[in-house]
């Protein structure tokens, strides 16, 4: 008996010396990465539209289409609609379908059926893919009728948002 527990110390002893026993030769540290969504557009041309100055009820063609681009990493939705720098209107008129006084209307034209802006989103174009660009060309007709006056700014803004595909 004594020789068995002797033997059994000696093997244990041994083991614990070179290690090899319970060790393996290589091991793995399992890694998860997912990519973050980015989201990102730009008015790659024509950023700014002078319409200047016009006389009621005339129409104005966008000289050059203004060029959206999804500059993300995910397909996009994008949704355009009109802003006031100083709400809630530009100085007097509003965006809409030209009739009653004080409306003007804005009309997109690169879609498959035209757009009147005003201040609730309208979808422009869905799914839109990385790195690809929708032209927006727009027509802006002047109220039928003012009661503001001449000589007055009525600024607002074209706003394109975008929202990942589904």
């Amino acid at each position: 008996m004594k020789n068995a527990v002797l033997m059994l110390v000696l093997a244990l002893a041994l083991v614990g010396l070179t290690g090899e026993a319970l060790a393996q030769s290589s091991a793995s540290i399992s890694v998860t990465v997912e990519l973050a969504t980015e989201i990102s557009i730009a008015i790659t041309a024509g950023g700014t539209w002078p319409v200047g100055s016009i006389a009621i009820d005339d129409v104005v063609v966008m000289g050059s289409p203004s060029t959206v681009e999804n500059q993300g990493n995910v397909a996009v939705d994008l949704d355009i609609d009109v802003d006031y720098p100083v709400p809630p209107d530009a100085n007097g008129w509003t965006a809409g379908t030209v009739g009653p006084d004080d409306v003007f209307q804005v009309d997109v034209t690169e879609t498959v059926l035209p757009i009147s802006l005003t201040t609730t989103p309208q979808d422009l174009v869905d799914n839109l893919a990385v790195s690809v660009s929708q032209d927006i060309t727009a027509t802006y007709t002047a109220p039928a009728g003012d009661t503001v006056g001449g000589g007055e700014s009525h600024d607002f803004s074209i706003v394109v948002a975008a929202t990942e595909s589904p």
